[in-house]
């Protein structure tokens, strides 16, 4: 994954300090237990593939990239909500605010870098909170 912009970052880490990824935490928790017993395969896989080892957190973190969503639930929801913001800008710029319309449009115009920023959202989370992730890894393992 490439640098994140300086000023998505500052973003990021506002929003953490603010515990505005409390629910995003918990769901990278659940999503992590469901999926622990996976990961030492995935890992094994991607060091046969690169050609070099990788630490278990590492393989961790491509595991999270790999999947990209962590809890289908959570993000349609929070896509839904910037739907919802577009379609009140819109109404405020005496656009079309057809919510089929505007769904539609967003998607086409937004939603790579929605998942983007949800990814990166997601790992910030993962490499802040790493020891307590790294251990639902591990018990979800046994």
């Amino acid at each position: 994954m490439e640098k994140i912009p300086s000023d998505e970052l500052n973003e990021i880490e506002s929003n953490y300090e603010n515990g505005m990824y409390k629910e995003l935490s918990d769901c990278l928790e659940e999503f992590l237990k469901a999926h622990a017993k996976e990961i030492p395969g995935f890992k094994k896989g991607v060091e046969k593939k690169f050609k070099r080892s990788f630490l278990m957190e590492e393989a961790v973190n491509l595991f999270i990239l790999n999947h990209r969503i962590i809890n289908l639930n959570l993000d349609l929801r929070d896509q839904q909500k910037e739907i919802e913001k577009e379609q009140y800008y819109r109404g405020e710029r005496h656009e079309d605010t057809d919510l089929e319309t505007v769904a539609l449009e967003w998607t086409r115009n937004y939603g790579g870098l929605w998942r983007l920023h949800r990814t990166r959202e997601v790992i910030y989370v993962f490499r802040r909170e790493n020891g307590k992730y790294m251990n639902v890894v591990y018990e979800g393992m046994i």
